[in-house]
């Protein structure tokens, strides 16, 4: 169903879902007319955002498909080179691999207030492994991790495991909303789940193993800011910027092992500690309806996600002196395509 003083607006019927509308709110059309600026004082047959409808309340259900690559600055384990300071060696560390992930979620919308409330999971699991194999000559092959260790080693191994979880309660409250062009901020609580181990095996003359398990578990609030510019019939560009400060324990054990047993270490630490995460998506999406109540939304975008200073592995220079154990604070990082699909009913 359209309104009448639209008739000429039939080329709009098949991106937003009249059809679905009850008598209820037909009889509340001229009350739709005044919220949000939702209806221009002149029927646009081209460009009208799907958002603009009189519904009493709509179920939102959606399914995200992600590939992503998680990177951890600071994973490395071994170098060549650097004889005296002499050559020039080369570093080799783990630089994250691309991985599948996916996002699921249900929200509603109420059209009389044009609020809306999202809950929604998040789930990446990836795993990356590298080895190096001393290429002999005037580079030998050393490692970075264990403690005072300047014997060449003969192959360095390293692992690393990733898993987050993500859990995340937004309400969307739009602030700017026209047949061109929708501003719609929101505030949320979000919950961030991640577990990492990161182990390097080595074997020479010394073999020997670093490994740290580090969990961390934050809570706290999220703001964002959601963009869409309509460029055709239901076709817009979309883009979003948010911020969130989670306070949450973060706890990290650590084992060093050489066949020098002067040179072992192993200690637990537990702390809390503010986790600050930046994020934001760029991309375009499409909408439509079928059946005459089922509205349809897909997009296409590329999303990129930071942990400031997440990285909480140790460096230990030595065991005989204080001061040489150092954190090696770096980013964590994830980036990478989104893929959603939305139904409303």
């Amino acid at each position: 169903m359209y309104y009448p003083e639209y008739e000429e607006c039939d080329e709009i019927a098949d991106c937003d879902p009249y059809g679905s509308l009850t008598s209820a709110c037909e009889q509340l059309a001229s009350a739709c007319e005044e919220l949000s600026g939702r209806y221009e004082e002149e029927c646009n047959p081209i460009y009208m955002p799907v958002e603009k409808m009189c519904y009493w309340g709509v179920l939102n259900f959606y399914g995200e498909y992600l590939w992503w690559k998680v990177h951890q600055e600071g994973l490395h384990f071994a170098v060549t080179g650097v004889l005296n300071n002499t050559v020039e060696g080369k570093l080799f560390a783990l630089n994250g691999e691309w991985s599948s992930g996916f996002r699921v979620g249900a929200g509603i919308f109420f059209p009389i207030n044009t609020w809306r409330i999202n809950l929604d999971w998040l789930q990446m699991h990836t795993s990356e492994e590298r080895g190096v194999v001393n290429p002999g000559g005037a580079l030998p092959l050393r490692t970075t991790r264990l403690i005072g260790d300047t014997d060449t080693i003969t192959s360095a191994i390293a692992d690393w495991r990733f898993k987050l979880d993500s859990i995340r309660l937004t309400l969307e409250v739009p602030l700017f909303m026209r047949t061109h062009v929708s501003i719609i901020p929101s505030i949320g609580v979000r919950n961030d789940y991640i577990r990492e181990t990161f182990r390097a095996d080595y074997s020479g003359a010394e073999p020997g193993f670093y490994e740290t398990r580090t969990q961390y578990n934050g809570l706290g609030p999220e703001i964002a800011v959601n963009a869409s510019w309509y460029l055709l019939p239901c076709f817009s560009i979309f883009g979003n910027l948010r911020t969130s400060g989670m306070y949450g324990s973060l706890e990290t054990h650590q084992i060093v092992f050489d066949t020098d047993t002067n040179e072992d270490v192993a200690f637990r630490y537990d702390f809390d500690r503010l986790q600050t995460t930046l994020g934001s998506t760029v991309g375009v999406q499409w909408e439509g309806s079928f059946f005459r109540n089922i509205f349809l939304r897909l997009s296409l975008g590329w999303e990129t996600n930071i942990w400031f200073n997440f990285n909480t592995l140790y460096q230990t220079i030595s065991t005989v002196s204080e001061g040489t154990l150092v954190n090696i604070s770096d980013n964590l990082s994830t980036s990478g395509v989104t893929f959603r699909g939305t139904l409303s009913f």
